[in-house]
């Protein structure tokens, strides 16, 4: 099988890995004090001994699999790669992931929405709280004009997700999904604007919900669900205690936890009873939930939590958000390994096609389009992704 070379940090090195060039590791005399040679296997040993001598970087050879096991438990960057030592293959070259906000708009986003929810947190400044809620303006403003320019693009927000700041990334996201939805459904840019508030702000109750059940790794008991549930009604009571008077975006955080067949809570509505901005803002939600970082559990992929949102289609959500929401968003997103029915590994390297992308194989560096006649007999079986590690 063909082995593919690339430099790696030595705190993603593991036991088992190859060295794909001889190390020599001099001391301030200039004289070689430790030596790996080309090929040699890496063991704790060794990892123990570079990492004392202070070496930052190795360049170790792998086999096509590893390598997409690796990047797919998000232990090597695919941007690593270099050239596959079989001479027909040519370089893989993952292209640029392209972020939907710029790092200056996705900053700015977070620094309000943290400002919002430290506001709401100190509980009696009211007119701190209210003035952070009249900020989000522009904040959504950006928003929404940056989702209307791309109306043709996919949306993936995985780059702008962190595991330290959750709650307000979380936010960010789901105000993302949910103006892209609303989008896709026809609002005017005023309702655009105002979903994306909503969503900004669909689980401010979780403020006065205690961190140790919001964080708790495990099953929550009966008695701490019941607190959690209490949120969405606590965030609508609060803003309007803080002088938030707007009756659809009230309406859209105490419901985002309703499902149209009535199971959902606090008021079990149903069907056509859920505000539309609920309805949207809970496939969002939910979406954003299953594909990030959490304590208690490791993330889906964008293919899989789609598969979950599609099972819930009449039950949880309403089908026509679904239909949208599935136009918006990328089941396999840039740089994500795939395996395939005839069990070959493969990157996305285009999905301007969504459920047929085109993939690098690692095996080969070979390009193929799964749209092309001669590929229609191949499936994507799995995304390889911490679920396979």
């Amino acid at each position: 099988m063909p082995k593919i070379e690339f430099a790696i940090c030595i705190d993603e090195i593991e036991a088992g890995m190859v060295m794909a060039d001889p190390v020599n590791v001099p001391n301030e005399m200039g004289l070689t004090v430790f030596r790996i040679r080309s090929g040699a296997p890496i063991n704790e040993k060794i990892i123990e001994k570079l990492m004392s001598l202070n070496v930052k970087e190795l360049k170790v050879s792998m086999d096509s699999e590893d390598v997409a096991r690796y990047v797919a438990l998000g232990k090597i960057d695919a941007s690593k790669f270099g050239t596959p030592k079989n001479k027909e293959t040519r370089k893989i070259e993952p292209p640029p992931i392209k972020s939907l906000i710029g790092d200056e708009m996705k900053h700015e986003a977070i620094s309000n929405i943290r400002n919002l929810f430290t506001s709401f947190g100190e509980g009696d400044n009211m007119t701190r709280a209210y003035q952070a809620v009249i900020e989000l303006d522009k904040v959504v403003d950006q928003l929404v004009n940056t989702i209307k320019e791309e109306s043709n693009s996919f949306v993936h927000v995985s780059g702008i997700k962190s595991y330290d700041e959750y709650t307000y990334h979380h936010s960010l996201s789901v105000a993302i999904l949910a103006i892209a939805i609303g989008q896709e459904k026809g609002l005017d840019v005023d309702r655009l604007r105002k979903l994306g508030q909503s969503a900004i702000l669909h689980d401010i109750g979780k403020t006065m919900v205690p961190l140790e059940i919001i964080n708790k790794k495990g099953p929550l008991t009966d008695e701490e669900f019941a607190i959690v549930k209490e949120h969405s009604n606590k965030g609508g009571i609060y803003l309007q205690q803080c002088g938030v008077r707007d009756p659809e975006l009230l309406a859209a955080v105490i419901h985002h936890h309703e499902k149209v067949d009535g199971t959902g809570y606090p008021d079990k509505l149903k069907d056509d009873a859920i505000p539309l901005f609920s309805q949207i803002i809970s496939v969002a939600d939910v979406y954003d939930a299953v594909t990030s970082f959490r304590p208690y559990r490791s993330p889906m992929s964008p293919a899989q939590a789609i598969e979950l949102i599609i099972s819930e289609s009449g039950r949880s959500f309403e089908p026509s958000i679904i239909k949208a929401f599935i136009r918006k968003i990328e089941p396999y997103p840039l740089n994500t390994v795939v395996e395939l029915s005839d069990k070959r590994v493969g990157m996305v390297v285009a999905n301007t096609k969504t459920l047929r992308p085109m993939l690098c194989m690692l095996d080969d560096g070979k390009n193929i389009d799964l749209m092309d006649f001669e590929h229609l007999h191949l499936v994507i079986a799995k995304v390889l992704d911490s679920f396979d590690g």
